[in-house]
């Protein structure tokens, strides 16, 4: 693909300059007429060449005028469009090799070509009176072929000029800018349609942990709304749902369970499993509500661990100390009665959690007054981790 864009690019440039050397060439043919005056009145005669320079442009010019007429783009309309933002779209040609300007070129050229045909006899005598009258102004009175030549040469050069700029170049400047606004308006479109993905997304996460249960959105309605959110809006959604799991997870636990559905939904919103806060968010809130779900909580957990990267260097410890209560009270012989000590590899687990979060003072702290883990680890002979000693 690079490489044909480059292939694309190098022809365009070779083309240019091909084009360039047609108007080019009609200079130095205007040039060299010039020069010919130059040599052709009196020496020192600077009234006479001001005069024949005077005619000369404005014959380049009326030419110029003419040819720019001629070649003025016609905009395509034949032809079904072309997806928008496809390669297609964005290489057809859109303007032709002519809206009102467009018109008023096709009646100017149909006049110019009517009258022309109709009056070319005045129109010869028009040319060898205006030759006649500059070979006059000039002091060559006998000699009107040169300025009727110069005003010939001048306007075929212009029309030539003009003709060739407004086909080789007027399209390619036209087709650069419709382009060039075609893009920006598709891009202020994706932006207005995100915009309005994201203003539902939030509108659907304020509602699910709203007091109102009939204006809550259903499951499927609301992973819909948040996978559509933009990166931005799907981390504000994240901290609306934290911030009020953290109010709210030990004394208003159905408010903070409203939070599970806008964490499930962050998860299947993010495809490549990237955060590990949606986990740990979503294992938290199943460990603390109303009726505990340790095993989805534990499952949560180690997923969190894995896209974060577990191990005793990384930050988030938290989540090794709620998933060793997650799997303390998924200890058969720990929730039967009498309580047993747990088989080995599950003994061993828990403790190398308990380990890793008692690398953290704070986990560490409220992980030593826990009840539950206090037990476990009497019935099982186990001794909460020595505290590491700080580094020298």
């Amino acid at each position: 693909m690079a490489n044909n864009a480059a292939s694309n690019s190098t022809a365009g440039e070779s083309e240019d300059r091909t084009d360039w050397w047609y108007i080019f060439a009609l200079l130095v043919i205007a040039a060299l007429g010039q020069v010919f005056t130059v040599f052709y009145v009196p020496a020192g005669n600077f009234n006479t060449l001001g005069t024949v320079t005077g005619v000369a442009l404005a014959a380049l010019m009326a030419g110029g005028l003419i040819g720019f007429l001629f070649g003025i783009p016609r905009r395509l309309q034949d032809g079904a469009p072309s997806p928008a933002g496809t390669a297609e779209a964005e290489e057809r040609s859109l303007y032709a090799g002519n809206t009102n300007l467009e018109q008023i070129s096709d009646w100017l050229t149909k006049i110019i070509v009517g009258v022309s045909l109709v009056e070319l006899g005045p129109i010869v005598d028009f040319i060898k009176d205006t030759g006649t009258a500059v070979a006059k102004s000039i002091g060559m009175a006998d000699e009107p072929a040169f300025p009727i030549a110069i005003i010939v040469l001048y306007v075929i050069c212009g029309f030539m000029i003009g003709y060739l700029w407004a086909r080789l170049y007027l399209p390619k400047a036209l087709n650069n800018s419709e382009r060039v606004k075609r893009r920006l308006m598709a891009e202020l479109d994706e932006l207005h349609k995100q915009n309005e993905a994201d203003v539902t997304a939030v509108k659907a996460t304020q509602a699910q942990l709203a007091d109102q249960p009939s204006a809550r959105p259903t499951a499927e309605q609301l992973v819909t709304a948040i996978s559509a959110a933009s990166t931005e809006t799907r981390a504000y959604v994240f901290y609306l749902a934290e911030n009020l799991r953290w109010k709210t997870w030990r004394d208003k636990k159905p408010v903070m369970e409203r939070t599970i559905p806008v964490f499930q939904a962050l998860i299947a919103s993010d495809k490549d499993s990237l955060y590990h806060r949606n986990f740990g968010q979503l294992g938290y809130a199943l460990k603390d509500q109303r009726t505990p779900d340790y095993a989805e909580a534990e499952k949560h957990f180690s997923k969190a661990i894995e896209v974060r990267g577990g191990g005793a260097d990384n930050d988030w410890q938290a989540y090794e100390a709620n998933r060793a209560v997650c799997r303390i009270h998924l200890d058969p012989n720990f929730a039967q009665q009498p309580q047993l000590p747990a088989a080995a590899a599950q003994r061993d687990a828990i403790m190398a959690d308990i380990k890793v979060a008692a690398q953290d003072g704070w986990t560490r702290e409220w992980l030593e007054k826990d009840p539950t883990v206090a037990a476990w680890l009497a019935l099982n002979q186990q001794q909460f981790p020595v505290t590491p000693s700080p580094t020298p």
